[in-house]
């Protein structure tokens, strides 16, 4: 009877875990027009957004009602309000009269330009610097008692300020898409499934080569990424060109980091390990495969409820509806990398790091068991 009980509970997790359904189905991008009344000025913290195609908001508000009703693109938004563009670019000391691509462009490069002249004018006075970003479904704050983008990035901070002092921080929020669900609607649920795979896995992809143009352009010799969950597709987008039929020839055409020493800690990452076959595919003049200044590490369960998509014999497993097998050690995917890492690899360091907190997916009890504060030891 116990046992039976148990799995009855199993089963209430998975639908309310992994199960997410659209309360209206509809596909809901997670929007920042109107984030400046949620965030407050910090000394230590710098917060850059992107949108779905990994473009960076202004600092001005843009109502999201606009965005929703342009796509979630900040570029159909300036296309279909001219005005509004303009007076945001003006603010940005360009003179434009009107819109067009070439002109957001350029306002693209003065809004990153501006950001990273504020963030490199700090980093001098920190020993450390840490990019974090989020995951799949995490809106900017907390709805119906769920996790959020912004929470989460709280309780990072704090693990890592325990360990660790006088640390700078960029925390980077993507449109990972965010979708509300009612349990008697979980009839429904293949249409989570589809939400991960076909929208929030490629927005991921254009937030990490977006995110590319700005880390490679910090002023630090060191510096650690770390992601949680879909973050790690941001995360490899930035680093490496890989996902290769997902974007743009042009977006693989610049840079990758080139600091002496960048730490990647990809925390629960929802992702097989084929990204990594272009480990060495990057645009540096570094000669990375003799010295790496790449050092990865994994931390995975193989408990973890969300990227085994799977509870018993019930769900449609780690592989499919977007292949999530490396943060489980699906099929021993953590001993298939490490020997990929030994064979292609072998002046690239990888630490893959076992995290024993059962079920959970959640980036607070990964961050808070004690084989974290390990790597952050490690890491110092």
């Amino acid at each position: 009877m116990k046992k039976r009980t148990v799995l009855v509970l199993m089963m209430i997790i998975f639908i309310f875990v992994i199960v997410h359904i659209p309360n209206d189905g509809e596909v809901k991008n997670v929007l920042y027009g109107e984030r400046h009344d949620i965030f407050e000025t910090s000394t230590n913290t710098s917060r850059w957004f992107f949108d779905k195609m990994g473009h960076l908001y202004p600092q001005e508000s843009i109502p999201n009602i606009e965005l929703s009703k342009n796509k979630a693109s900040i570029k159909e938004y300036y296309k279909n309000n001219p005005t509004a563009f303009c007076l945001i670019a003006a603010n940005n000391k360009l003179n434009f009269n009107h819109y067009s691509d070439p002109n957001f462009d350029q306002l693209q490069d003065k809004l990153r330009f501006n950001l990273l002249q504020q963030v490199n004018a700090k980093l001098i006075d920190f020993s450390s610097t840490y990019i974090l970003i989020h995951g799949f479904r995490k809106p900017i704050t907390s709805q119906n008692s769920t996790t959020s983008a912004f929470l989460d990035n709280l309780i990072i901070k704090s693990a890592i300020q325990q360990n660790q002092r006088n640390n700078y921080f960029v925390e980077i929020y993507w449109d990972g898409m965010y979708d509300f669900f009612e349990a008697h609607k979980r009839n429904q649920h293949l249409e989570s499934f589809q939400l991960f795979e076909n929208e929030a896995r490629t927005n991921a992809i254009y937030a990490g080569y977006g995110l590319r143009q700005m880390v490679s352009q910090l002023e630090v010799s060191k510096m650690t990424i770390l992601s949680h969950s879909l973050g790690a597709r941001v995360a490899l987008s930035c680093l490496l060109n890989t996902f290769d039929e997902d974007v743009p020839n042009n977006a693989q055409s610049t840079p990758t980091p080139s600091q002496d020493t960048i730490s990647i800690c990809l925390i629960a990452p929802a992702i097989s390990n084929s990204p990594f076959e272009e480990y060495y595919d990057r645009n540096t003049p570094l000669k990375f495969s003799e010295k790496d200044n790449y050092k990865l590490h994994i931390l995975y369960n193989e408990d973890d409820i969300v990227l085994k998509k799977k509870i018993s014999f019930i769900g449609p497993g780690a592989k499919k509806f977007g292949d999530t097998s490396l943060g489980c050690n699906h099929e021993q995917a953590i001993e298939k990398l490490k020997a990929t890492f030994e064979h292609k690899y072998p002046a690239s360091e990888l630490f893959a790091i076992k995290i024993p907190i059962g079920h959970s997916h959640l980036a607070e009890h990964y961050v808070l068991s004690e084989q974290f504060r390990s790597f952050l030891d490690f890491n110092e």
